[in-house]
């Protein structure tokens, strides 16, 4: 069995860094939590605070990750994320997916309550509708929301601002001289696409600037849904001369209508994403983004949902991450290519 040496000879550090990862994460630069975190899964190690609980407390060292679906890459990168972060600390992650059906959501927490678990991890669900459920379950495993908003201060929360996010990628459109900017996001009756709109909308009224409409864009989370918008909003009689996606998913799909309708990006149309996923970084023409700290929120998700495990009455926490502007070649035709977020 691997101890923790092993793992601090394989990733070229000394074993105190090593122990300050496994109990304080934040504290260390990105470059060695990503070392470590690396040696820790190649070596199959498993902390001794972990292995302590295990044998006390008859765990079964499984955490449930539950997330929309897998198709959007996206949530893959936030399970492979969260996957990274169990493997530090021991423990191995059991992947549900509820296909944004809320029927399939609660049969899945149904499956929960039977505590054949640690932990449980909510990622980026319309949790406002059933936060009553969350609570049966919290009663019997502890959970951890990753998510845009905290619907109940009950639960440890791991949150991202959305509105700053899109009141600064609108803001940096309006700085690059575009003016008619138009939004493209998902379904309006999720919590996630209103704090979204809310903060484009700021951005266009802090700079003056009219919102037609007919520039608001809504739909699912789909590449389809991105190139059919993009068709009717370059359809308008003005259409806009900047889009901006609610994820890299919409935005990917809005470039490529616009390339096959031959407009020229982004000298005729600009268009920026959400999310900073590894595609929009490969597309062509790169996509400029606000790239979301995956890495650090789901370190710090596991740290949250171990401290719960550790010590029951604790009460809940809560941490905001903000996401980081990546500019690129949808926005900016000599952009450098950044292929790291």
């Amino acid at each position: 069995m691997a101890v923790i040496k092993d793992v601090a000879r394989l990733a070229g550090v000394s074993p105190s860094t090593v122990s300050k990862y496994l109990n304080r994460p934040e504290a260390l630069r990105p470059g060695y939590r990503e070392r470590i975190a690396k040696a820790i899964e190649e070596l199959n190690y498993i902390p001794s605070n972990t292995a302590r609980i295990m044998r006390t407390g008859g765990r079964t060292n499984l955490i449930a990750v539950v997330v929309p679906d897998i198709i959007n890459p996206f949530y893959t990168e936030v399970y492979n994320a969260i996957r990274i972060a169990c493997a530090a600390r021991g423990f191995m992650p059991i992947l549900y997916t509820t296909q944004e059906d809320r029927n399939i959501m609660l049969s899945c927490l149904e499956k929960l309550n039977t505590r054949q678990v640690d932990g449980v991890i909510i990622c980026f669900l319309d949790e406002e509708n059933i936060v009553k459920e969350l609570e049966e379950t919290q009663r019997n495993v502890p959970i951890t929301i990753l998510s845009w908003k905290n619907y109940n201060e009950q639960f440890n929360s791991v949150l991202i601002d959305a509105f700053n996010g899109f009141y600064t990628v609108t803001s940096y459109l309006v700085k690059l001289g575009y003016r008619r900017i138009a939004f493209l996001s998902g379904l309006l009756n999720r919590a996630i696409s209103q704090e979204k709109l809310r903060g484009y909308k700021r951005a266009m009224n802090d700079n003056g600037l009219e919102i037609p409409a007919d520039y608001i864009e809504t739909g699912r989370f789909r590449y389809q849904t991105g190139y059919s918008c993009a068709g009717e909003l370059m359809h308008l009689e003005t259409p806009p001369d900047a889009i901006v996606a609610g994820n890299d998913v919409l935005a990917l799909g809005a470039i490529k209508y616009l390339i096959n309708s031959g407009y020229r990006i982004p000298e005729d149309v600009a268009v920026t994403g959400y999310d900073g996923t590894q595609l929009g970084a490969l597309f062509e023409p790169s996509l400029t983004t606000v790239a979301l700290p995956l890495a650090q929120m789901a370190d710090m998700a596991m740290q949250l949902l171990v401290e719960k495990l550790e010590h029951p009455e604790s009460r809940p926490q809560q941490a905001i991450f903000f996401g980081k502007l990546v500019e690129r070649r949808s926005t900016k035709k000599d952009a450098p290519m950044i292929l790291d977020f």
